[in-house]
């Protein structure tokens, strides 16, 4: 069986480690060492819902620190991130 890669190797990672506090190398090594790994955190924050936690959220946590608080969310409805030709002309 293959190791899982990318986000994918990050969400099984983190989801086996609810509450726990993880570390960037630790979510690095998950990710199948791909240098987007930040970029790909940031998607499960932003676009999925996950709650992660850094330093910047909780007081207990140091820089470089991860904590996933509880299992994301189901079903959450996908946004559209295209910009339509016409509203792109519109603001240009």
């Amino acid at each position: 069986m293959s190791q899982l890669k990318g986000k994918k190797g990050i969400k099984a990672f983190l989801l086996a480690r609810i509450g726990k506090i993880v570390t960037t190398d630790e979510i690095y090594e998950a990710s199948g060492q791909q240098k987007q790994y930040g970029r790909r955190l940031r998607e499960l924050r932003e676009d999925e819902g996950w709650q992660i936690e850094s330093h910047n959220d909780a007081a207990d946590l140091k820089p470089d620190e991860y904590r996933l608080v509880s299992a994301p969310p189901k079903n959450l409805p996908k946004l559209s991130r295209n910009i339509s030709n016409r509203l792109r002309a519109t603001v240009l």
